[in-house]
């Protein structure tokens, strides 16, 4: 294993060395125009950061010094421009550093400065920045609107080299979030445009993110395919950052296959290269992939140590996301070495990073609709008063012109005042016309206000009906487990924690079916229907149920062809086949099979949802999406809120659902949707 090291060591060095002959040859030529630059104008501050620009991958300390001098020069002959570049460029030497909150730090101000003096290129590539930044810490909301803020402004100004790059920074977010599907279209057309203007560095990042997404959908080979054709631009480019992250990402690949050899090679080529540049957070996950992959040969000496050191890091760096899995990775270690104390308070850190992170996004899920509903209310309120003023106001206004005009009317002629009568009595008519039409706009508008009162009530039922039974269950099973666990065999461990994940993965259910109901409930929900490949869409929904299956010894049949495409929304979908092979697997025995299909018929696909469960009675089928619906009489029967939730959606996208039943002989659902192509 030293050999490899060092051998991969070698090659590195050898590598950097003779592929980085071009950018020291251009940093040369830039110090050789700086040297005969004496004059301290605005071309001088420009090559000090185009200079530093060159270097703040390779010789940090020397970005630092020329961005500096840039700064000083542009602030003191008043050059805004050249100021905020030097400013952002400072930030990229922080942020290659890892000390993300003073790169988020020059960031802000190279952008305050940007924006007051109307310098757009600037400010797209601070958007961008901060994004990145956003991305590091796992604040995917700040992210997303940071590169679509880049993405408008740079095709307002037909910046194509950061419109690719804003491309693929808005998939890589939805990559995260598993919206596969989504993150697949960025990726694309970010690909097509770095390829038409020959920026290689942004073809290789989408390269490499195509690759990933392969990895998820569990295709292998493809997803090595586009990793290696990332890798070979890298190092044509002599990036080596990419180059470490385009092996970080092809030992993962080898791994989950079963290849170790070839993981462990290039996980230490990540490591190697990351260890030479500093990068502490890619240090800390190349750390975390060797520990897994020994922990799977059943080194565990090892393992413990790479997993130790990377968890050390994650603190350090305050990476929660990378804190949970580790502690996730330790419990198991120590429970393969009957260090069952140990593997006991490694989990319990796990789960309670799992549920802070899971329960902080959720919670500010929940905030915003309360947020939204509390400003709705004041905002018709203070509608309601206005209006009643406004009418008030309006007819002590033509009060006030009839008394006028009937009083000069005396005075001039009997004609006068009858005509000035005639005039009052269309007046008065007009006047009641608009108090009715005013009317009846606040009776609209009160029916809105009980409605979302309606709705905001209906919520707390169901959050306090359909949480108390699985929160009980869930504080039984730990109960349980605290109290007895010296006296408890590894096996009994094992069905605890089991359990304990199937009451989590219910909960989770429970809580997004809870989520998606009062947003529909309010009608914030929208339809944004696109285009989409239907196995995609399966694959997705499939691999984040596979563990919940596996679980039970259930297989999931994926029979849905590649090339059925519809026109839907395709996260809307996702959440109603997500409702529906949950329930199946929920519902199904253990050793058993749940059956995803699709049917072709009059320009419409019907996907069908079969399991091998108890099945359902004619009454329970006839209530079956009525609120309040039992899905089986056992102690897994709950609202049937999930199904509410799934026929809302599938009427809103313009189609139908329906389910068929018999006891003892399993179900079978099915959603109908029009075809956009076979």
């Amino acid at each position: 294993m030293k050999k490899i090291i060092l051998l991969v060591i070698l090659s590195s060095i050898f590598s950097f060395l003779s592929k980085i002959n071009a950018q020291i040859s251009k940093t040369d030529s830039l110090e050789a125009l700086l040297s005969k630059q004496i004059k301290e104008d605005s071309t001088k501050v420009d090559l000090l950061n185009q200079t530093a620009a060159t270097l703040y991958k390779s010789e940090s300390e020397q970005t630092l010094k020329y961005a500096n001098e840039a700064k000083k020069i542009a602030k003191k002959i008043n050059y805004p421009n050249g100021e905020s570049e030097s400013l952002r460029i400072i930030g990229l030497y922080y942020y290659y550093k890892s000390n993300y909150p003073t790169a988020q730090e020059y960031y802000a101000e190279a952008l305050q400065i940007a924006e007051k003096h109307n310098d757009k290129h600037g400010i797209v590539k601070c958007f961008i920045n901060i994004g990145n930044v956003s991305r590091k810490q796992s604040d995917y909301l700040i992210a997303i609107e940071n590169f679509q803020k880049a993405l408008i402004l740079a095709e307002e100004i037909d910046d194509k080299p950061n419109i690719a790059k804003s491309l693929g920074n808005i998939g890589l977010i939805h990559w995260r979030q598993e919206n596969y599907s989504t993150a697949l279209v960025y990726y694309q057309k970010s690909l097509k445009i770095a390829t038409e203007i020959g920026n290689k560095k942004v073809v290789s990042n989408n390269l490499n993110n195509i690759g990933i997404l392969y990895y998820f959908l569990n295709k292998y080979n493809s997803a090595i395919e586009y990793l290696e054709k990332s890798l070979k631009i890298d190092n044509e480019l002599g990036d080596k950052s990419g180059v470490s992250y385009s092996y970080q990402n092809i030992a993962e690949v080898y791994k989950l296959i079963g290849n170790y050899k070839q993981a462990f090679v290039n996980y230490n080529k990540a490591l190697a290269i990351r260890t030479e540049l500093g990068d502490q957070y890619g240090i800390c996950t190349s750390n975390m992939g060797l520990g897994d992959t020994h922990l799977k040969t059943k080194n565990y000496k090892k393992a413990l140590s790479y997993t130790l050191n990377s968890l050390e890091l994650a603190k350090e760096l305050d990476l929660l996301g990378q804190q949970k899995d580790l502690y996730e990775q330790l419990s198991k270690i120590y429970s393969e070495t009957k260090s069952y104390q140990k593997a006991y308070e490694s989990y319990v850190q796990y789960k309670t990073l799992n549920d802070s992170i899971f329960n902080e996004e959720n919670i500010k899920k929940i905030a915003g609709l309360e947020y939204q509903y509390e400003f709705e209310k004041e905002k018709q309120a203070s509608e309601l008063e206005q209006q009643k003023k406004d009418a008030v106001l309006a007819k002590e206004a033509k009060l006030q012109k009839i008394v006028r005009n009937s009083f000069i009317a005396a005075f001039v002629f009997m004609l006068i005042i009858a005509l000035t009568v005639w005039n009052s009595f269309l007046q008065k008519r007009k006047a009641n016309k608009i108090l009715a039409t005013q009317k009846h706009e606040i009776e609209e508008k009160n029916k809105a206000l009980k409605q979302l009162n309606a709705t905001q009530n209906r919520l707390m039922s169901i959050i306090s009906h359909d949480f108390k039974a699985p929160l009980s269950a869930f504080y039984s099973i730990t109960f349980s487990l605290k109290t007895k666990f010296d006296n408890l065999k590894k096996q009994e461990i094992d069905n605890y924690f089991d359990r304990m994940l199937n009451s989590s993965v219910a909960l989770k259910l429970q809580l997004e079916n809870m989520l998606n109901w009062a947003i529909n409930q309010t009608k914030v929900i929208s339809v944004s229907k696109k285009e989409f490949n239907l196995s995609i869409l399966s694959c997705t929904v499939i691999l984040v149920l596979q563990e919940f299956a596996r679980e039970k010894s259930i297989t999931i049949e994926d029979k849905i062809g590649e090339s059925i495409e519809i026109e839907t929304d395709g996260k809307l979908l996702s959440i109603v086949l997500n409702n529906l092979l949950a329930n199946a697997v929920k519902f199904s025995p253990p050793n058993s099979s749940v059956v995803i299909s699709t049917i072709n018929k009059n320009n419409t696909t019907i996907i069908s949802i079969k399991d091998s469960g108890i099945g359902m009675n004619d009454e329970m089928l006839q209530n079956l999406f009525t609120p309040n619906a039992k899905l089986e009489q056992t102690e897994n029967s709950g609202t049937g809120l999930g199904l509410m939730v799934s026929k809302d959606i599938v009427d809103k996208l313009g189609g139908k659902i329906w389910a068929e039943s018999k006891l003892n002989e399993g179900s079978e659902f099915f959603v109908q949707l029009q075809t956009s192509s076979v």
